[in-house]
């Protein structure tokens, strides 16, 4: 297992990557609000289909060899920088190294349809070549593009040239998505449920890596159902935007998705944006 706290790029089949096909999360049923209209977020739900691919599978099999169960009542902690290799898959690890995640990059059908529009299947062992985007070991939908992504942040988080605000813990490295051209559409990083529980997301924060262009946002689903703040607005000034409050999203089953989805605010350019989050279950 090889845990995503290094900068250096990647050299071999067994690196750090989101190395998820996301061509196996299953559809889910479209809500008829655009969300960009101020629908706000569901604080709790049972929502999210259940991906009944072998993310959720294998995620939920390495839970249960680590721990001889599929949780208990103690609670787990997953963390967005907390990120493994393990068996040429992707997952994030609770702060106790037991239960495990699945995490799967893919493009959205729609601004509020979050199933599989395009498969985020290649992965770019390397530093991305548009050098304002700060990021390495990143997936794309084919060799021949650099756009949409989802990677991993090259330079540690507070120390970027005019970051501001940046939450703690400092030094670690972030996820980071590029949404695509088509700005109907979002950059999903999905967290995979695995295992049956009351979930809740806290910490929230995104922060556009770029001083050029204009805003990008976070917005967190589950399933199609928004939830948490309505969205967290990232603007050129590299600030970190960050929500301190703590979020239910009420019981949830094995194979739920909680998505994390970047949006382009209608405006694509320059959008490479750094998301942070926890998520806790009991």
């Amino acid at each position: 297992m090889k845990r995503w706290r290094t900068p250096a790029v990647a050299n071999g089949a067994g690196l750090l990557v989101l190395c998820l096909l996301a061509a196996s999360c299953t559809a889910i049923l479209g809500i008829d609000k655009d969300y960009r209209e101020g629908s706000g977020g569901a604080g709790a739900g049972a929502g999210g289909d259940e991906a009944s691919g072998s993310e959720a599978t294998s995620a939920a099999s390495v839970s249960s060899s680590s721990t001889g169960g599929a949780g208990g009542a103690a609670m787990t902690v997953w963390q967005s920088w907390d990120i493994q290799v393990m068996l040429g898959k992707v997952f994030v690890y609770d702060t106790n190294g037991h239960n495990a995640a699945a995490i799967v990059p893919y493009q959205s059908r729609s601004l509020t349809d979050l199933g599989v529009d395009l498969a985020l299947s290649t992965f770019i062992p390397s530093q991305h070549p548009d050098g304002f985007s700060n990021v390495a070991n990143y997936w794309v939908p084919d060799v021949a593009s650099k756009y949409p992504y989802v990677g991993q942040s090259t330079v540690p988080r507070g120390m970027d040239g005019g970051e501001s605000k940046a939450p703690n813990p400092l030094d670690v490295f972030d996820l980071q998505l590029f949404p695509p051209a088509d700005t109907n559409k979002l950059i999903v990083a999905a967290f995979v449920v695995p295992f049956d529980g009351d979930y809740t997301i806290s910490a929230l924060s995104a922060r556009r890596v770029s001083g050029n262009g204009n805003n990008s946002a976070l917005r967190v689903f589950v399933g199609n159902l928004p939830a948490g703040p309505t969205a967290l607005v990232a603007k050129s000034d590299k600030a970190w935007i960050n929500d301190g409050m703590t979020y239910p999203l009420g019981k949830l089953m094995m194979g739920a998705q909680i998505n994390f989805a970047v949006d382009s605010m209608l405006d694509w350019k320059n959008d490479a944006t750094e998301i942070a989050w926890i998520i806790t279950a009991k």
